[in-house]
C-alpha cells in the first residue's frame, strides 16, 4: 500500500524534489512494463514543468517573499479549519457551538479557496476576516477556540501578501508566472493522485501473479521510501517548531 503523501505541506523547493525523487524510482521501474505509463508520463511532465518555471519564478527576492508568504497564509487558514474540526468533538455542548458557527463561516468561502489563483484567495481570505471580527457571534467564537491570535497572523500575513504582490506587479509576467506555478503544483498533485491509483489497481490485479507481484510491491517499497523521507522532514520540521514554542512558553517574562 502506498503511504500518504505530504506534497501540500511541503514548501515549493520539497515539493519539487520530492517529484523528481518519485519520477526517478518510477522510472527506474520501467513504467511501460507495469502498465503504467500513461500515468507516470503526466505526472513526470508535470514535475519538469515546475522545475521550469520555479527557476523563473524563484529568481527575484519579491517573488520568493511572495511563495512563502501565501505558503504561510495557507498554513494558517488550514490551521484554524483543523482547529474548528477538534472542536466539533468536544464534550462540552456549548464548544462544538461556537465551532460550528466558525466552520459554518468558512464554509461559505470552501476550504479550497487556497487552490484558487493569488488575487480571488486574497479577496476571500480579506472578505472572511472582515467577517468575523464584525459579526459578534463569529468574534465570540474565535475567542472561545482560542484562535484570536491565529486570526491575527492569518489578516497580517495576508496583508502584507497583498501588498507585495501590488509591488511585484510593476514586473512585467512575474505574478503570471508565480500564479502558473501554483496551478502547476495542483496539476502535479492530480496527475500523482492517477499514478498512484493506478499502481494500486495494477498491484492488486497481478497479487497472485508470481511473476509480477515482486514487481509492484518493489515499486510501492521504492515509493514509500521516498515517501517516508519527505514526511520525516515535515514531522522534524513541526518537532522543531514545537520543541520552540515550548522553550518560549516556559521563560518566564523579564520585567523592566
Amino acid at each position: 500500500m502506498i503511504q500518504s503523501n505530504s506534497f501540500r505541506t511541503l514548501r515549493n523547493p520539497e515539493f519539487l524534489q520530492q517529484g523528481k525523487d518519485l519520477s526517478t524510482v518510477i522510472l527506474a521501474a520501467t513504467p511501460k512494463n507495469l502498465g503504467i505509463e500513461k500515468q507516470y508520463l503526466a505526472f513526470d511532465a508535470n514535475v519538469k514543468a515546475i522545475d521550469e518555471l520555479y527557476k523563473k519564478v524563484s529568481g527575484h527576492p519579491l517573488t520568493k517573499t511572495l511563495v512563502e508568504l501565501d505558503d504561510k497564509r495557507d498554513a494558517y487558514f488550514m490551521g484554524i479549519c483543523f482547529i474548528a474540526d477538534a472542536h466539533l468533538k468536544h464534550w462540552d455542548a456549548a464548544i462544538v457551538a461556537q465551532a460550528s458557527l466558525l466552520n459554518d463561516s468558512i464554509k461559505f468561502y470552501g476550504r479550497d479557496v487556497i487552490d484558487a489563483n493569488y488575487q480571488s484567495e486574497s479577496a476571500s481570505l480579506d472578505s472572511l476576516i472582515d467577517n468575523w471580527e464584525k459579526t459578534t457571534a463569529l468574534t465570540d467564537a474565535l475567542t472561545a477556540l482560542n484562535v484570536d491570535s491565529w486570526k491575527a497572523e492569518l489578516k497580517a500575513t495576508n496583508a502584507l501578501f497583498v501588498q507585495t504582490y501590488t509591488q511585484r506587479a510593476e514586473e512585467a509576467g512575474a505574478n503570471d508566472a508565480l500564479t502558473g506555478l501554483k496551478e502547476l503544483k495542483e496539476k502535479a498533485i492530480k496527475s500523482w493522485q492517477k499514478l498512484e491509483h493506478i499502481i494500486t489497481g495494477k498491484t492488486e490485479e497481478f497479487e497472485d501473479d508470481a511473476a509480477k507481484a515482486p514487481l509492484y510491491e518493489a515499486l510501492t517499497n521504492s515509493i514509500n521510501g521516498v515517501l517516508d523521507n519527505y514526511n520525516n522532514l515535515i514531522h522534524q520540521r513541526q518537532a522543531k517548531r514545537a520543541l520552540a514554542k515550548a522553550k518560549k512558553d516556559a521563560t518566564p517574562p523579564v520585567n523592566g
